[in-house]
Order: structure tokens, then sequence, then C-alpha cells
């Protein structure tokens, strides 16, 4: 659950940033800066999410591990076999771990705001030159 609460809060952020560099780019040059501090603090907070996942999945593993050794001792003491932790270590298929698919769209995610980044440099220098043209040919 608290897995997909962190997730949730990340779907809500990363709409916020997805929309606010849409709408920085659409206004063309006037928001061409904007777009570029937009991506970086989207890495940035797609950069904690993505930590705070692992994180996550570490403790999930720590209490695995203590949930493990309390059903060994209710095995020897009752004979009686929960399997929680054998059927949470076996996925029906590997590569649909929600551990994986969750990974993969975070580095996606940081993957876009790193080109949203570069795009917003490159406009700005793009500008940045057309301006130094215009100029020199006013003169």
């Amino acid at each position: 659950a608290q897995r997909l609460t962190i997730f949730q809060f990340y779907l809500i952020i990363l709409a916020l940033c997805v929309t606010s560099i849409l709408y920085g780019t659409r206004l063309m040059n006037a928001l061409f800066d904007y777009q570029v501090h937009i991506s970086v603090i989207g890495f940035l907070l797609t950069s904690l999410f993505f930590f705070l996942e692992i994180r996550t999945g570490e403790l999930l593993h720590m209490a695995t591990d203590a949930l493990r050794e309390i059903e060994l001792e209710l095995m020897k003491t009752t004979a009686f076999n929960i399997g929680f932790c054998q059927q949470s270590e076996r996925p029906k298929r590997s590569y649909a771990r929600y551990r994986i698919v969750i990974r993969i769209f975070y580095i996606s995610a940081l993957l876009l705001f790193a080109l949203a980044f570069i795009d917003g440099v490159g406009l700005l220098a793009c500008i940045d030159v057309q301006l130094v043209k215009s100029a020199a040919a006013a003169r």
C-alpha cells in the first residue's frame, strides 16, 4: 500500500511538471527558460521518488525476512503453513513484477525530463543566436 501511495503522489507531480513543460513550449519564445527550470525540477523530483521506491523495496524485503522467520516458527510449533512468503517470491511472470515495471517508468520519466532540458537549452541557444544576428544586421 505504501508503494502505491508514493506512486500516486508521483503521478500527480509528474502530471503537473509535464503540463507545465507543455504550457511553456506552447507559449514558444517567452518561456523556454521556464521549460528548462521545470525539467530540472521534474528530474530532481523523479530521482527523489525513484530512490524512495528503492528504499521502500528494501524495507519490504526486511519485513518479508522477518515474516519468513515467523512462518517457520509457526510451522514448527503448529504444523500450519501459511506460505505467504513463498507466494510473494514467485510471481507468475518475472517481467511483470511491480518493482521492474515501476522502475522502468521512473527511468523513462528521468530520460524524458533530461530530453526536455536539452531541448529547452538548445532552443534558448538558438534564440540567443538569432537575437545576436538580428542585432548585428540592425547595426
